[in-house]
């Protein structure tokens, strides 16, 4: 197995649901931290969910869900998350002025 800390993901809003981050084949992630933060001084909203193995959206995988933002909010969630591999995390900003920061560790097994 190997470690690698990295930024996972990083976007912004668009208006509709999209693949943040899908756990690649022979590997495992643990969320550190997901970052939402609004950029442009107005209140748009948010929502992030989870979805083990790719299952289409459903309200039961929600960690949010069009959460309102304020000017200049920064919102930290999801710490010490487990995924596994094809697991995704989707998200969606309802402007390109809510940003998505994706931090972890991804455990890959060693060929």
């Amino acid at each position: 197995m190997s470690d690698s800390f990295e930024v996972l993901g990083q976007a912004v809003g668009t208006g509709t649901e999209f693949v943040l981050y899908t756990v690649p084949s022979e590997a495992q992630i643990i969320v550190s931290s997901i970052q939402v933060s609004e950029t442009a001084g107005g209140t748009p909203t948010y929502s992030v969910s989870i979805a083990k193995a790719a299952l289409a959206a459903a309200d039961k995988q929600y960690l949010v869900k069009a959460k309102a933002l304020t000017a200049r909010q920064l919102v930290v969630l999801a710490e010490g998350i487990t995924l596994d591999e094809t697991d995704v995390i989707r998200v969606d900003g309802s402007t390109a002025a809510v940003s998505f920061q994706l931090f972890g560790v991804k455990i890959t097994k060693e060929a």
